[in-house]
């Protein structure tokens, strides 16, 4: 045969869930600089990702930019200016592998 079980009353559960939370309010203070952090740095730039594919411009403000899609960075891509620091970095990232393995 089941058991009934005993159903808290709700105002009894969110007093004592209440009371928790004020017995623990340092740990929720200590937390409140990682998650500002968290937020900062985690969520805040992905703003700045979509700005990347819009015509941006600072007094028309976000709303009103068009959708331009990978236009600017197919126009960056294919400047002489991208191909030699793209390669200028490949062979700077492969000589402080070659240098810096052997000899850490």
């Amino acid at each position: 045969m089941a058991k009934k079980m005993y159903k808290e009353p709700v105002r009894r559960r969110l007093k004592r869930e209440i009371g928790a939370i004020k017995r623990d309010r340092l740990l929720y203070i200590m937390v409140i600089p990682g998650v500002i952090f968290f937020l900062l740095f985690r969520y805040v730039p992905m703003y700045g990702i979509t700005i990347a594919f819009r015509d941006y411009n600072l007094f028309r403000g976000f709303s009103d930019a068009p959708f331009i899609g990978m236009k600017i960075f197919n126009r960056m891509f294919n400047t002489v200016a991208f191909n030699r620091a793209f390669v200028n970095t490949i062979i700077i990232s492969l000589s402080k592998l070659a240098w810096g393995f052997p000899a850490p």
